[in-house]
Formats: structure tokens, C-alpha cells, sequence
């Protein structure tokens, strides 16, 4: 049950959120370059752009920190609405569709200085324009009925990697409360032969741990003696750190099991009842984006008081 892939814990990090400049082109357009707060879709932070399609360009410089010089450097976007075009220095470096997935490049070699200049291209079509897109391509989930979003809506950080690093990790959980194990599968970002540790933790005591010899790609299996199983009720995680030299990977995750059975919901053995609201929320400051965790978990302690 892995429940989180923000795993850049374990890297040197720059973040780039903060006040960036912005330029927009469309219908609503106005003249002039302006400021504008990232993550923030331009449609919270501009009156005149409540409800605009169009294209927004995000721009800002980017010095690099002395301990990122002979390291990977790696551009991630967490979400941008909808079809984003990524340039350094003036140079196109990436396109993407997709408001959803995250946006990871690799610029190292596009930046040859100790800075650069970034821009974000994100353009939303006008979806009310059957000519310009039709209804069997919205981007939107559901057309427009809630008004449209565009722009950074998510976080966007620098990484810098050694050399060779862990380039992709997808992690499982099994159990049928009475063994347990931690799936790995992923691969180096080159085929050399390392050690790589994989260590489960809860409360900050090691309660698995393993070294394995890989070479490239790899599929492993972590063996857990013990768990304590996710539920509502009690919902046990665990930080899972997987690492070679001079690079890890920091996952939250949890073990239960659920099934349907017989005409009902069992979570762990225990017959499950699920219900609730369907709540729709609309912030204020950024529409799309709750403002901070600790809001989500008061609105979910709320719900289940």
C-alpha cells in the first residue's frame, strides 16, 4: 500500500516556489509582465483572468547552489495546467499534456552556467471552442463546469543527483497478516554493479532491513517479520528509505489487505463499512490547491468526529 511517491527526501534540493514573473496571451490578455506567487493558477491571482483560457508564461532565474556543480541536475514539476512547454535559457527542453502527472527533466546539460533562465509555457485551450477542441479531448474531467484552472497549480523544485542514481522506483506492499513483504522494482540510472540497502522504519526503530547487489534494473523482495496494520482507526505507516551510494529514496507506506467478499467489504479480516459526503472543495487562494496538510487533516478528523 504505498501512499506516497514525493520521495525526494533523501536529495539535495532547491525549491523554486516563490514569486515568479508572469505574461499571459489570450482573449483577456493585458499588456505588461506581472508577479505572480508559484504554485498559483493565474485565474485565483488576476481579476481580469477569472475565467480565461489563453496561454501564461511563468519566468524566472535559477542560481545554482555550490554543492549542485558535477551532479545531475533534475527539473521536477509537480502539475501544470494543461499542455506546458519547458525552456532554458531560451531553449524548448520538454512538452507536456498532462495536468496530472508530474514533469521531470533531465537539464544538465542544457544549463552551462551557474545560472539559467526558466520559463513555463502552459497554455489551456478554450474547450467552449468546438473547433479548437471537442468534448471527446476536454482536458478538464468534466468539461468546464467548475471554471478553469491554468498554470503552475503544484510545487517545482531543482534535484541534484549523483551520477549514478536510483532513476525509478515503484514500491508494493504484501501481506495476509501473517507474512509480510516490501516489492521493489526500478532501475539505476546506469548499468554498473552497487549495493543497494533497502530499510523499513517505524517510529524511527529499523524494523526490516536488506542489502542486495544490483546491476541496472532490478526486482526485489523486502521481508517484514511484523507489521502493524493500516485502518482508519489506526493508521499505521512506515518510512521506507532505499539507497546506493551517494543516493536515496525516501517512500511512506502501509500494509493492509481488502478484499469483497460475500456481498461485502472486508479490510484486514474485519467486515469494512464505508461511508460519507462527496465534498468538492473550492479554496479561496487557490481554487484547485488546499492551502496546506494540516488543512486536509482537520477536514478528515472532522469528517470522522
Amino acid at each position: 500500500m504505498p501512499i506516497s511517491d514525493a520521495g525526494h527526501a533523501g536529495r539535495d534540493i532547491l525549491s523554486l516556489d516563490g514569486t515568479w514573473r508572469f505574461s499571459f496571451t489570450g482573449p483577456a490578455a493585458t499588456a505588461g509582465e506581472h508577479r505572480i506567487p508559484v504554485p498559483g493558477v493565474w485565474q485565483a491571482h488576476f481579476a481580469e483572468l477569472r475565467n480565461s483560457a489563453g496561454t501564461g508564461t511563468y519566468r524566472r532565474t535559477v542560481d545554482l547552489p555550490a554543492g549542485f556543480a558535477g551532479k545531475r541536475l533534475f527539473l521536477v514539476l509537480e502539475g501544470v495546467f494543461h499542455e506546458t512547454v519547458v525552456r532554458i535559457d531560451g531553449r524548448d527542453v520538454a512538452r507536456h499534456d498532462n495536468a496530472w502527472t508530474p514533469i521531470e527533466i533531465d537539464v544538465t546539460d542544457a544549463v552551462s552556467g551557474p545560472s539559467f533562465a526558466l520559463e513555463v509555457e502552459a497554455r489551456v485551450p478554450d474547450e467552449r471552442n468546438y473547433a479548437e477542441r471537442g468534448l471527446g479531448v476536454m482536458l478538464h474531467g468534466k468539461q468546464d463546469w467548475y471554471g478553469l484552472q491554468g498554470g503552475i497549480w503544484k510545487s517545482v523544485r531543482l534535484e541534484a543527483r549523483a551520477p549514478t542514481h536510483i532513476a525509478a522506483l515503484a514500491v508494493s506492499t504484501e501481506t495476509d497478516r501473517s507474512k509480510h513483504q516490501v516489492k521493489l522494482a526500478g532501475r539505476l540510472s546506469d548499468a554498473v554493479a552497487t549495493t543497494l540497502s533497502a530499510r523499513l522504519e517505524k517510529d524511527g526503530r529499523v524494523v526490516a532491513s536488506e542489502d542486495f547487489q544490483v546491476s541496472g534494473a532490478f526486482e526485489l523482495t523486502l521481508p517484514v517479520a511484523e507489521v502493524a496494520l493500516w485502518s482508519p482507526d489506526a493508521p499505521n505507516l512506515y518510512d521506507l528509505t532505499v539507497s546506493i551510494a551517494g543516493d536515496a529514496v525516501i517512500r511512506t507506506v502501509g500494509f493492509r489487505t481488502f478484499e469483497s467478499r460475500d456481498g461485502r467489504l472486508w479490510l484486514n479480516g474485519e467486515p469494512f463499512y464505508m461511508f460519507g459526503a462527496l465534498d468538492q472543495d473550492w479554496y479561496p487562494e487557490e481554487e484547485c490547491r488546499h492551502p496546506d496538510p494540516a488543512f486536509l487533516e482537520q477536514r478528515f478528523r472532522r469528517a470522522k468526529a
